[in-house]
């Protein structure tokens, strides 16, 4: 071990200083394992919740300091805005917020602002009511827009806390809808509100964050493309057992899966909370050590490296499945099926490039533009986002 990191050569001082700067963070991650965080709200959403009362509808209507600060450039100190401030928010919201009954739209009013601190930011309350035209209905009919005109990734919430019709009381965890430009109108059943995925589409929604995550997919990458090769010092040669390559393909997958599994199923179940920009931090400086391991192998431990990071990446993908809706009595059926989901995007991918790196392993191009062009590459991509998300 010793002889591997601890030479005093100029190259090897960039390798041990980017191995301390990622123990650093690991740890310092490490370390809000044991932190409480208390909701679930994220930059790049609104939030609208519904109590459906006897008397009337009463919305509350939560939107981030981001979007705040680019639409309005309101900016949410310690105070609640002024009426002066409020008033254009709150026209932008009743403009872009409809609720209608039998097609008729509902008369929200705005009644009074609070705010709310989160770990992920300042959050900006507006309380709105309307009274009902007649009975309690069955059905409400929502169109969404907020932000969606200056943000197409943008997305709307619609959560219910408390549903007179139904007779019941939601968590607030209960999502029912979420808006996007492309689905800006939507019906709400207040009879029975069935959840907004059924289970077998948390299958698709695992093997599809995967296949749409790039920096798990970059991870991935940065492991399999010098899984058909052996190293000898000083440098990479082919491996000329398909058997051998086939087995540390199997060794990465599998020390990948079982850590992020367990790490996944401890954050679904929260047994552990945490951040999710921390977290987003040690997965791109991960990419980093393993690209540049690539480089000039200097892990020791190289699989137990790869558990730890594992570890960092389930509790990413337990971010992602956190935005999603579902009742928690079915949290353990739609653990289970988001994460067998995820391992099927992931032998997609690995039964796509796993074959392609071991034919081409023997071309004298391949190691100096594929294996070390390519990880520098990812090197770089990685070292972009590690600083975008240290900065927030």
């Amino acid at each position: 071990m010793s002889g591997m990191i601890g030479k005093k050569s100029g190259g090897d001082y960039p390798l041990k200083a980017l191995c301390k700067l990622a123990a650093n963070v690991c740890g310092a991650v490490l370390l809000a394992l044991f932190m409480q965080v208390a909701h679930a709200h994220s930059t790049g959403e609104n939030y609208v919740f519904l109590n459906i009362d006897e008397d009337a509808l009463r919305v509350r209507v939560e939107l981030h300091q981001n979007e705040l600060e680019s639409r309005f450039g309101m900016q949410l100190q310690d105070e609640i805005p002024d009426a002066a401030a409020l008033e254009p928010v709150a026209t932008y919201v009743l403009n872009h917020l409809e609720i209608r009954v039998a097609d008729q739209p509902l008369h929200l009013v705005f009644r009074d602002a609070g705010r709310m601190s989160l770990p992920q930011g300042e959050f900006l309350q507006l309380h709105l009511d309307a009274a009902w035209p007649g009975a309690l209905p069955d059905k409400l009919t929502i169109e969404q827009t907020l932000f969606f005109e200056s943000n197409p990734r943008h997305r709307g919430l619609l959560l219910i806390e408390r549903n007179a019709v139904a007779g019941r009381d939601f968590g607030e965890e209960y999502t029912a809808l979420i808006f996007r430009p492309d689905k800006a109108v939507q019906e709400l059943d207040l009879v029975d509100v069935p959840g907004l995925l059924q289970l077998r589409d948390f299958l698709w929604q695992g093997a599809w964050h995967i296949l749409i995550g790039f920096d798990h997919i970059l991870f991935l990458l940065s492991l399999l493309l010098t899984s058909v090769l052996v190293y000898r010092k000083p440098e990479w040669h082919a491996e000329e057992s398909f058997r051998r390559s086939l087995l540390n393909v199997a060794g990465i997958v599998t020390v990948f899966t079982v850590a992020h599994s367990i790490s996944l199923s401890l954050a679904a179940l929260e047994i552990v909370k945490l951040p999710s920009r921390p977290v987003e931090i040690v997965i791109a400086a991960s990419i980093i050590v393993m690209a540049v391991n690539n480089l000039r192998p200097f892990l020791p431990l190289r699989w137990t490296v790869i558990f730890i990071f594992g570890l960092f990446h389930g509790l990413g993908f337990a971010t992602v499945m956190g935005h999603l809706t579902f009742r928690m009595v079915d949290l353990v059926k739609v653990m289970v099926l988001f994460n067998v989901g995820v391992e099927l995007g992931q032998l997609a991918i690995v039964l796509v490039v796993f074959p392609l790196l071991y034919v081409l392993r023997k071309q004298s191009w391949f190691i100096p533009v594929v294996v070390k062009g390519g990880s520098l590459a990812i090197t770089a991509v990685a070292a972009y986002w590690l600083v975008e998300r240290a900065i927030g």
